[in-house]
C-alpha cells in the first residue's frame, strides 16, 4: 500500500489529482478529520468507519461511495490524457539545458527572495 505501489507513476498522478483537487474534502470528504475520530487499530476498521460516515464537504454534501471514488479516478485519468499529458509532452519535447540552469537560479535566488519579502510583509501586517 502506499505510494511504492504506484512507482513512477505517483508524482503524475500525486500532481494531478492535486491540481484539479480531486483528493480535496469537497471531493472526497475530510479525510484527516474522519480518521482522527475514528482512531482506528486496523485499516479494515478505518475503511469500514470512512465508508459510514464519509460525505463530501460541498453546499450540498454528498455520500461517498467506492462508485462515487471510482467516478474520481475515471477524472483523473481523463484530465492526466486531456490536459497533463499533451503539456507535459510539449515541455519534455522542448525543454533544453539552458531552461533547466536558469530554472535552478530563479528558484535558489528569485524565489527565494521574493518569499522572504512576503513573509516579512505578513509579519508587519500581523504586527499592526
Amino acid at each position: 500500500m502506499g505510494a511504492e505501489k504506484f512507482g513512477n507513476k505517483e508524482h503524475l498522478l500525486n500532481f494531478t489529482a492535486l491540481r484539479f483537487q480531486l483528493t480535496r474534502p469537497k471531493a472526497v470528504g475530510p479525510t484527516m478529520d474522519l480518521i482522527n475520530q475514528c482512531e482506528p487499530n486496523s485499516f479494515k476498521e478505518w475503511e469500514s468507519f470512512y465508508w459510514s460516515n464519509a460525505y463530501t464537504r460541498t453546499k450540498e454534501p454528498h455520500k461517498i461511495t467506492k462508485d462515487y471514488l471510482e467516478e474520481i479516478g475515471e477524472k483523473l485519468y481523463e484530465k492526466i490524457q486531456s490536459v497533463v499529458k499533451p503539456i507535459w509532452q510539449n515541455a519534455l519535447d522542448n525543454i533544453t539545458k539552458e531552461d533547466c540552469i536558469e530554472y535552478i537560479i530563479d528558484v535558489t535566488l528569485n524565489r527565494t527572495f521574493d518569499g522572504y519579502h512576503r513573509e516579512n510583509a505578513v509579519i508587519r501586517e500581523l504586527g499592526k
